[in-house]
């Protein structure tokens, strides 16, 4: 998020550089009539408008504009991270809980099984245990997340999955 937030400075000197100042003196609050050869007594006196914003101000509403367009988008982020995550928590959680039975069995097998058979549970017993251990890494890994990190190790994360298949 602080990534981002360094980046509002840039995006204020990119609307400065749009912001091209006008010909009516900032200073002046009221633009001049036209000029007229003869004055009328029945024409009104002019109504004074509003004066136009100076280059400062409408840089300022821009920069305004800009870090609230940011913080918006950096919430939906944020939320998005947070869904991402706990999406991800329980699906490994889930994962890790099915290995456990499965690994018990295999211990049950294994402890019961002839010679023969014994190298052949012994690898698929040592294959779960791989799955469940990087389960539980991952896991950890997971509490230390942030959001700045997040699409790193998301990505990361990923790849591993398509290894272990």
């Amino acid at each position: 998020m602080r990534a981002s937030l360094l980046a509002l400075p840039v995006l204020a000197l990119a609307v400065l550089a749009a912001c091209k100042p006008t010909a009516v003196d900032p200073k002046s609050p009221v633009s001049a009539p036209p000029a007229t050869s003869a004055p009328s007594a029945a024409v009104s006196p002019p109504v004074p408008t509003s004066a136009p914003l100076s280059v400062t101000e409408r840089l300022k509403r821009k920069v305004d504009e800009a870090a609230a367009a940011s913080k918006s988008k950096l919430d939906e982020l944020a939320k998005r991270w947070e869904a991402e995550r706990g999406d991800l928590e329980k699906k490994w959680k889930q994962q890790a809980e099915t290995l456990k039975p499965k690994i018990e069995e295999l211990r049950r097998k294994f402890a019961d099984a002839g010679e023969q058979a014994k190298p052949e549970i012994e690898k698929q017993l040592k294959a779960l245990e791989k799955r469940s251990r990087t389960l539980r890494e991952r896991l950890e890994r997971l509490k230390e997340a942030t959001a700045e990190k997040w699409e790193e190790m998301r990505k990361r994360f990923e790849q591993e999955n398509q290894e272990a298949i």
